[in-house]
């Protein structure tokens, strides 16, 4: 993420909101039996009827994330038919429509029940991305480890990778200065809001070409989503053999962010500052479809496996925690005051007010004392990892840097190298 990016969030938030009413209580959510699945329950009114903007809601967020997505009146106020003739062709056109993507409707006593599928709707999500970047002619997914210019060739192999709406670019200031310090330093491409499992995977190809060509062992730095992405390839993967020896993680959300659920709006953001710099050619940029964003989500089905898994032996694993603010106390404060000034009657569910409250209240959460900013300081953390240092940078400012920059300044730095091998 970046700071334009998201104050832009905010404006567009604003502008783009529409007004709805306040959504049902959501439903009861459940695991069933199988692993990869889960149930929701909506209940029927006295008429067997259910409200249809609870079911999008529930779906939307099921495919995506939660996209603070309130229905409009005019969705509030249907109520979908599940008994009797109608109710029945209802479910049953439903599930014709919804099998393919992993989705399920029956009907019980009192309830209209909805199982997801999530391992099949993920790839039939996956499989939509790859039509999304043919119609635009983006092409398949890039997975790559480039060599920096500063890189000192035969020293110690390090690998820096970015976060959730952050480019290679963030690291220019930092790679230069670690090639400076006779590493040998690589930084991962990747789609930078596609599925991070995915982006594991491949890194983990890339690194043992890598590591094949060297015969030596790496040292993967991760920034935020960058760190889950590295845990990740060195925890889960089963063609992992010892390509890494060190995982340094800096400002990873290890137990999620409430902030993925407004990865829409950074998006939008950092849309429209394409635009500004690349004219019409930045209206399309295609990075993937926010799969990494519910990925990112506190409870994930991704982050709770990392959770359990158990470290890799021979690997040494840090955390650099992060604990600063990017948006001063009293602006935060008075951006606050502000939405309450501007939130209605609470009866009106006014959509604006709403997500805008809720976004504030996001970013108050994981500030001050409490966080980075973007990450409560409680989610940087790992079960078996006793390396752990809070710092007090603020998250949009860790290992970036301007140019010509020493390494004091540019936060997290210097931690990062007293974590690194020796050069000789």
């Amino acid at each position: 993420m970046n700071l334009p990016a998201l104050l832009i969030a905010c404006v567009l938030t604003a502008t783009l909101a529409t007004t709805g009413s306040a959504h049902a209580a959501p439903p009861e959510r459940v695991h069933t039996e199988r692993q990869g699945e889960v149930e929701h329950r909506f209940a029927l009114d006295a008429d067997g009827r259910f409200d249809l903007g609870a079911l999008l809601h529930t779906l939307l967020t099921e495919a995506v994330t939660d996209l603070t997505f309130r229905p409009p009146k005019s969705l509030a106020l249907v109520r979908v038919p599940a008994r009797g003739t109608v109710g029945q062709l209802t479910m049953a056109v439903a599930n014709t429509a919804l099998k393919p993507v992993g989705i399920g409707l029956r009907v019980e006593r009192d309830h209209v029940v909805v199982r997801v599928d999530r391992v099949l709707l993920e790839q039939q999500i996956d499989e939509l991305e790859k039509t999304v970047r043919s119609a635009f002619g983006g092409g398949p997914a890039v997975y790559k480890l480039e060599q920096h210019l500063a890189a000192t060739k035969g020293g110690p192999p390090v690998v820096l990778i970015h976060g959730l709406n952050a480019r290679p670019e963030r690291f220019e200031t930092s790679a230069s200065l670690l090639g400076a310090k006779g590493y040998d330093v690589y930084v991962y491409h990747f789609p930078h809001d596609g599925r991070i499992i995915h982006s594991a995977t491949e890194l983990g190809i890339q690194a043992r070409r890598l590591y094949d060509r060297l015969n030596k062992p790496l040292s993967v730095v991760g920034v935020s989503m960058g760190a889950i992405i590295a845990a990740a390839w060195v925890d889960l993967d089963t063609d992992f053999r010892g390509e890494v020896d060190r995982v340094i993680a800096v400002a990873p959300p290890f137990a999620g962010s409430p902030l993925a659920r407004f990865h829409p709006l950074f998006e939008l953001g950092e849309t429209l500052l394409d635009v500004i710099g690349e004219g019409m050619a930045g209206l399309f940029p295609f990075d993937g479809l926010g799969q990494a964003a519910g990925d990112l989500l506190p409870g994930s089905a991704l982050l709770e496996r990392l959770e359990s898994a158990p470290r890799r032996a021979g690997v040494t694993y840090s955390v650099i925690a992060t604990s600063g603010d990017f948006l001063p106390k009293g602006s935060l404060d008075a951006l606050k005051r502000h939405v309450q000034k501007l939130a209605p009657d609470a009866a009106a569910g006014d959509m604006v007010a709403s997500m805008l409250t809720e976004l504030t209240d996001a970013v108050e959460a994981v500030s001050g004392r409490d966080g980075d900013g973007a990450v409560a300081l409680k989610s940087q953390g790992l079960k078996g990892v006793s390396d752990r240092v809070v710092t007090d940078f603020h998250h949009l400012e860790v290992l970036g840097g301007s140019k010509g920059a020493g390494v004091a300044d540019v936060p997290a730095l210097q931690e990062v190298l007293e974590r690194l091998p020796a050069t000789r």
